[in-house]
């Protein structure tokens, strides 16, 4: 449940970031590469969404024990240990290849 809420919140992240999903059109939309301050944004807004939900289920900080709901990255993620934000982050950069699999595409959206 929790990788299908982190997909369905995909679309609302890149709203936000001046980004959309469309039908895939361009066989190279898997090469879209977002900027290194995108991809910390959205990591963090990642980070943020996975916080909320294991809080509404129960969990509480502390030593990783999934049985008393304990998890020791339900901290800021600026506080997290580099290799954990790190999984954030390669997730935000695999969005590309992610949506493309499935015949969907990253676009970047003119604002006026």
């Amino acid at each position: 449940m929790s990788s299908r809420a982190l997909a369905r919140n995909i679309a609302i992240k890149l709203a936000g970031f001046g980004c959309a999903i469309t039908p895939l059109r361009d066989w190279g939309a898997s090469d879209f590469k977002f900027t290194g301050e995108e991809i910390d944004m959205l990591a963090i807004a990642e980070h943020e969404r996975w916080i909320s939900e294991h809080l509404q289920a129960g969990w509480s900080l502390g030593p990783r024990d999934t049985e008393q709901k304990m998890s020791p990255h339900l901290v800021p993620f600026d506080e997290l240990a580099t290799d954990i934000a790190e999984r954030d982050r390669m997730f935000v950069r695999a969005i590309p290849d992610l949506l493309a699999s499935v015949g969907l595409q990253v676009i970047r959206v003119q604002t006026t």
